[in-house]
């Protein structure tokens, strides 16, 4: 079906549980994710919330995407589910290698039951490590048997051009034929009875960008930047003994800390620094999206210094 416009990705994402989630209907998120997604899945539309680890806590011999657990939690299904895919992972900053996708794939082709699967493409280009598969896992999805897998992906311009605060978004469902047809009538509907139409002035500004034929090295240049931060951040971290979660896309960074995560970053905000706490699993984002290059050794040495506090104060 062609993209229909939504109001950013948080609107793409409701209009996905608009269409395809009915109370108790099983859905599938990877742990961590975004809090969002319990809220929209969750709260609104009363969905049975399934949680499947995505990274393993070692690295194994077919890398670090935990496509056991993803297969276990699809083998438990008895009824029509959706399934959510975030990479460049929020809050992780992960993003799997080509032969982690292809058993991705692979799984998710012998699922049990009819599947919605979910791609959340917010930071879709955002890859900084050369062995990183670079491409959406939609257009493999799409292509899987039609009667056991739809495919949807939802993206837009706040991250991929870096819009941020314009609010528009996509979602297009990997259909043909009148499914397709159907599917884009529902999916407008959807977004009529919710906000009514996305901003025509942001839409206007981004179809303006869209024809620059400068854009792509405007959105290198700033990816670029990026890209140096993700070094910066890697390197001060490995300096000051702080070890993160597996991160090599994205702005983010999870850091395992002892007690309390959100303890720590009521300290740290003292100091000048926000960073949220992700107290079900025990630690720390950190963005370093917004960050100057200049800002990270600081801020990484900050952080350690407020965790050697908390192991002095454990021990």
């Amino acid at each position: 079906m062609l993209p229909v416009v939504t109001a950013g990705l948080t609107h793409g994402i409701a209009l996905v549980s608009m269409l395809f989630v009915d109370p108790g209907t099983p859905v599938l998120m990877p742990n961590p994710c975004w809090g969002n997604y319990a809220a929209i899945f969750g709260r609104v539309q009363g969905a049975d919330l399934r949680a499947w680890r995505l990274l393993r806590a070692q690295r194994g011999p077919q890398g670090w995407l935990d496509i056991d657990a993803l297969a276990t939690a699809l083998g438990r299904l008895s009824r029509p589910s959706l399934l959510v895919l975030n990479f460049p992972s929020n809050p992780l900053g992960y993003s799997p290698t080509p032969a982690e996708v292809d058993r991705l794939i692979d799984c998710i082709s012998n699922t049990p039951v009819p599947l919605v699967v979910v791609c959340d493409d917010a930071y879709q280009g955002m890859s900084w490590e050369p062995e990183i598969y670079p491409h959406s896992l939609f257009h493999r999805l799409a292509a899987l048997p039609a009667d056991r897998v739809l495919a949807v992906k939802i993206d837009g311009a706040t991250k991929e051009l870096f819009y941020f605060g314009g609010r528009v978004g996509f979602l297009t469902c990997g259909a043909a034929g009148s499914a397709a047809l159907v599917l884009e009538e529902k999916t407008r509907a959807a977004a009529r009875a919710s906000i009514s139409s996305a901003s025509a002035t942001a839409q206007a500004v981004l179809a303006q960008a869209l024809r620059d034929p400068d854009l792509p090295a405007q959105q290198n240049q700033v990816r670029g930047r990026l890209r140096d931060r993700y070094r910066i951040l890697k390197r001060c971290m490995q300096d000051a003994g702080l070890v993160a979660r597996p991160f090599n896309s994205g702005m983010f960074a999870v850091i395992d800390v002892p007690g309390d995560p959100e303890t720590l970053r009521q300290a740290l905000l003292a100091d000048g620094i926000g960073v949220v706490s992700l107290s079900e699993i025990g630690a720390l984002r950190l963005s370093y999206g917004s960050l100057a290059s200049a800002d990270i050794p600081p801020l990484v040495q900050s952080i350690a210094r407020h965790l050697r506090g908390v192991l002095v104060e454990s021990t």
